[in-house]
């Protein structure tokens, strides 16, 4: 299991890397827009992310600009509010000028469990309309404490360190990409916005890509990773029934689903099937050869 894992993390990164693409990359400075500071992000305990520093940085060969800690209140940070802080910052205006093709958010969330919601980021095009898309537990963004969640619909994981008090959980910030769905259109703003009953969100750094100009993965490489993810696919089948047939010789009936229903050769067979998705959406991307 740990060297299907492996493998299936290398071909992961691919195809995220594939799905990330590259362009002309406008990194902002949010520090005039930063509402808190890393000790004050959190209710109950600090944000404990200062070994990720600050100014130019890198996530997967995108560049990002990190806001230094400044003023009397060191704010860094836009953070919006949440169930466990219902009072803070409702939404959090940045002003943007021009067209994108695609947006690429530095970000992590805390009280977020997998699919609850903790915010969205809206779009404000010049001709008034606006789109938005949902901040959501282990989709576009995750808890900051709970270690990587892996993998992620349409993020990744950015930064990952121990927790200082506890190293053996993982304290990680998730970088997010999120295709303009109007592109021809000029933006005007974009919107961090909060929630009244969901998790706190944070964006550390913001970056447009004004332009695509890597060309998406050709059909080859394409065929060549649905290749791979089947073969997984059909190691972990085989994984999964030799440890039901184990685990039924072993437990009740009830025990051994509910051993099953935890099994990590299931949980692999899910992250197999979410990366077949993300092979098909670079399909649907790709112009069909000549």
């Amino acid at each position: 299991l740990a060297a299907i894992r492996q493998a299936l993390e290398r071909v992961g990164a691919e195809i995220d890397l594939a799905l990330l693409g590259r362009g002309d990359d406008q990194q902002l400075d949010l520090a005039a827009h930063a509402n808190l500071a890393m000790a004050d992000c959190m209710p109950d305990a600090p944000l404990f992310l200062d070994g990720i520093g600050h100014g130019q940085k890198s996530a997967w060969g995108i560049p990002f600009f990190l806001a230094t800690p400044g003023g009397i209140h060191g704010h860094c940070i836009i953070g919006t509010r949440g169930r466990v802080a219902p009072k803070r910052t409702d939404c959090v205006r940045i002003p943007v000028e021009g067209r994108c093709a695609k947006l690429l958010f530095l970000q992590t969330s805390a009280h977020c469990p997998l699919g609850a919601q903790a915010g969205e980021y809206r779009l404000i095009y010049r001709d008034g309309r606006s789109r938005s898309l949902e901040l959501r537990g282990g989709i576009t963004t995750a808890d900051w404490y709970r270690g990587s969640v892996w993998p992620m619909e349409q993020a990744v994981v950015a930064w990952e360190q121990p927790l200082e008090a506890r190293p053996e959980t993982r304290k990680a910030v998730y970088l997010a990409w999120w295709p303009n769905p109007r592109p021809e259109i000029p933006l005007v703003a974009i919107e961090v916005c909060g929630t009244a009953d969901g998790g706190l969100h944070f964006l550390l750094g913001l970056t447009l890509r004004r332009t695509e100009v890597a060309a998406p993965p050709s059909r080859p490489r394409i065929r060549a990773w649905g290749r791979a993810l089947r073969h997984l696919r059909q190691e972990l089948a085989g994984c999964v029934r030799r440890f039901a047939a184990l685990y039924v010789d072993l437990c009740r009936p009830a025990d051994a689903a509910e051993a099953m229903r935890r099994h990590q050769a299931n949980r692999l067979l899910d992250a197999v099937r979410l990366y077949g998705e993300k092979v098909r959406r670079l399909g649907r991307m790709t112009p069909l050869e000549d």
